[in-house]
């Protein structure tokens, strides 16, 4: 029935009736059972469950972003390939040179610095400040009278490391195509600091000078967490290693110290 149909009916009952059955649907009206508030430990339980649910997504959201953040890192490291090889092509094949600025008579090497000029050179290619300053890495990018301390390690035309024999630093775009030029920071300082790109996470620390991670004491990079992190190559591929890949190479000397590195 409509509401019409409904309204008519009840005009239509007599009086004794028409009383009884408002009655009733008073009645039943009266005896309806109230909804039940919730219980202060009912209201906990719910709480505890949600934040249960949010403690278990966390690391799982973490981890998706870190794979981007990896997926970013390594589209970044293919821009620097990209620019070294411009660099190049208009240097006779040579690669830009991996000295700090020279100051006074020391240059220095270390891998984890550029000079001024390579910086420039990349800006060049890429238009970008932070083309240098891995995404995990936000804000590390140091710049002093030796140049600029960056998010990566640049491998490419180090004589020193060559003369020492740390590692095979490639000086000519024409050498073997599996020298790695670029890698991420999987680098320490024994006793000291310890940079570490690439967790399950993110990085280890998330402000400069935090990356330094000093309370660790210099310790190796896997043992701090690190999965691994991008390799860029002379012939221009780059791909993610994993840490347990990697081998170990000494990226510069600075009176008695060494630093280590893995790529």
């Amino acid at each position: 029935m409509g509401q019409w149909d409904v309204k008519w009916d009840i005009r239509r009952l007599g009086p004794a009736r028409r009383g009884s059955f408002l009655s009733t649907r008073m009645t039943y009206n009266h005896v309806m059972p109230r909804r039940r508030a919730f219980t202060l430990v009912e209201l906990l339980v719910v709480i505890a469950i949600l934040c249960l649910l949010l403690a278990m997504l966390t690391p799982t959201m973490q981890r998706a972003r870190e794979f981007t953040r990896r997926s970013v890192c390594n589209s970044q490291v293919h821009q620097l390939l990209a620019a070294v090889h411009a660099y190049a092509a208009a240097h006779k094949s040579i690669l830009p040179s991996g000295k700090r600025n020279l100051v006074g008579s020391y240059a220095g090497e270390h891998c984890i610095w550029i000079s001024d000029a390579l910086y420039d050179t990349v800006y060049a290619q890429t238009n970008r400040h932070d083309a240098v300053i891995c995404p995990n890495l936000p804000g590390f990018g140091y710049q002093n009278q030796y140049g600029w301390v960056i998010g990566y390690n640049y491998l490419g035309n180090h004589p020193r490391m060559n003369e020492l024999d740390y590692f095979r630093s490639p000086v000519r775009t024409s050498e073997s195509g599996d020298l790695a030029v670029w890698t991420d920071l999987n680098n320490w300082n024994p006793g000291g600091w310890t940079f570490v790109a690439h967790t399950a996470g993110g990085s280890l620390g998330r402000t400069w000078p935090e990356y330094y991670n000093m309370y660790l004491g210099g310790v190796y990079p896997a043992d701090a967490g690190s999965e691994g992190g991008n390799v860029g190559y002379l012939d221009g591929s780059s791909r993610w290693k994993n840490v347990g890949e990697m081998k170990q190479y000494e990226t510069g000397e600075w009176g008695k110290w060494r630093y280590p590195c893995l790529w």
